[in-house]
């Protein structure tokens, strides 16, 4: 009844439950991946950038479904910006792995 009536409000239905849902999933799989990172600190230096790259995977399947259920409801524009929401938080997130790379270049230049 309420998707018929009210399409914004159903797509801000949709969005609210995808995100409360994916939000009590990472609850769920927070210790899972705390374990993966400190198995990997165990044997690498590497832990961080894994750390950041294991976020900017679930910060992609949490817009590319929200985005999805957007469209399908006929709110191209809005999954349109969810996409984009999210290409921002993943690249804040990556901007520790980008310094590193900038400054290993400078050092490897000689300057």
């Amino acid at each position: 009844m309420l998707f018929e009536t009210k399409k914004e409000y159903a797509v801000l239905l949709r969005v609210s439950a995808i995100i409360i849902l994916s939000l009590s999933v990472l609850y769920v799989l927070n210790d899972k991946i705390n374990e993966i990172i400190s198995f990997i600190s165990q044997y690498t230096d590497y832990h961080k950038p894994i750390s950041i790259m294991l976020k900017g995977a679930i910060i992609s399947f949490i817009t590319t479904l929200c985005s999805d259920i957007c469209s399908e409801c006929g709110s191209v524009s809005v999954g349109k910006v969810i996409q984009f929401a999210g290409r921002v938080m993943i690249f804040i997130l990556s901007y520790p792995l980008i310094e590193t790379v900038i400054k290993t270049a400078v050092s490897f230049s000689g300057e």
